[in-house]
């Protein structure tokens, strides 16, 4: 079961004027914090953090924490959302997370593009770096748009090639 969205409405001035940060927790009680820089958006907007799944990519394992990224702006869903400035991202993670994951020091946050996991890293131009942090079991890296992001590892891959007995 995941926890309900969250929410802020960005505003180029007043109460959540930019910088602002949306934080979200999940059924673990850790955080993954959105850090919004001034000029990131142009103008009211409303940004929804959905939490989500992930099922797993070919040779990484799904680390625990998914999220889709929607925006409106004056109450009309805003498909496509780019940020006019990166986003950084921070998920914090637990050992349960990443129990499946062969080299945690490898983690990626990974966009959706519609057909296949990318490096969420690359949707900035130019990319953003990443920040991983395995004693305090935290991600950082920046974004450039809305869309469903996931956190994976690379995971061990064992193939046994398969033997039959004739009759």
């Amino acid at each position: 079961m995941l926890p309900g969205p969250v929410s802020i409405t960005l505003s180029l001035s007043g109460t959540a004027s930019l910088p602002a940060h949306l934080v979200y927790y999940d059924t673990q009680g850790l955080t993954t914090t959105l850090e919004f820089p001034p000029g990131a958006v142009t103008g009211v907007t409303t940004i929804w953090l959905w939490p989500t799944f992930a099922s797993n990519r070919p040779g990484f394992a799904f680390a625990g924490h998914a999220f889709e990224l929607e925006a409106s702006q004056d109450g009309t869903l805003w498909p496509g959302l780019t940020f006019s400035a990166p986003v950084a991202v921070t998920i914090h993670y637990s050992d349960d997370d990443v129990r499946a994951v062969a080299d945690e020091s490898q983690l990626v946050l990974s966009w959706w593009t519609g057909s296949e996991w990318q490096d969420a890293a690359q949707t900035c131009d130019p990319a953003s770096a990443y920040t991983r942090d395995v004693a305090n079991k935290t991600l950082s890296v920046s974004i450039g748009h809305g869309g469903r992001f996931a956190l994976f590892g690379p995971m061990n891959q064992v193939y046994l090639p398969v033997v039959m007995r004739g009759k």
